[in-house]
């Protein structure tokens, strides 16, 4: 997917990645949220003191997901900030903890792949509605309020909510 080269890096100090990653890299075990385009990563590797590497940058794409009151398709843009820290596991002597990665010092080339997929796989968001004031679908016909005016009766009500009801009504 993204490979840093360390060696490049520690000639100019600074490098440039950009990549539009495919979609099927950021699913994870069939978990999250569909991608309607691939991920459009834009990053600069900075060398930093003893080995040390920074990258910041923005990832990018467009989720396929369905509203979760209706169940209508949204397209959603998503963008994400990047800020990561890897550090020869020589120099840190404590796991990786989300910003600051490690990697074995005889590294020639870097794979940053993976902690990519964590930060998109966290920041992601799960549910989506197509707008704010969506209707949703009825529960006794189960048609989209937002387009029929549905003449269906309220649901019954459980006799043993009536008491907590009565609190709500006063």
């Amino acid at each position: 997917m993204l490979h840093l080269n360390l060696n490049a890096l520690e000639r100019t100090g600074t490098l440039q990645l950009r990549a539009a990653c495919p979609a099927a890299d950021f699913v994870l075990a069939g978990r999250g949220p569909e991608l309607s385009g691939p991920v459009s990563v834009t990053l600069t590797a900075r060398s930093m003191a003893a080995g040390q590497v920074m990258v910041q940058g923005r990832m990018s794409t467009t989720l396929a997901q369905v509203c979760r009151r209706c169940l209508e398709p949204v397209a959603q843009p998503f963008a994400l900030p990047i800020r990561f820290v890897f550090v020869p596991d020589d120099e840190w002597d404590c796991q990786d903890d989300g910003e600051v990665h490690t990697f074995p010092a005889h590294l020639a080339e870097l794979d940053i792949a993976g902690p990519l997929r964590e930060e998109f796989a966290l920041a992601a968001p799960m549910y989506v509605e197509c707008r704010p004031d969506c209707r949703g679908l009825c529960p006794a016909c189960g048609s989209n309020r937002n387009t029929v005016r549905c003449d269906c009766s309220p649901p019954d009500v459980d006799a043993r909510w009536e008491k907590l009801r009565a609190l709500t009504n006063h």
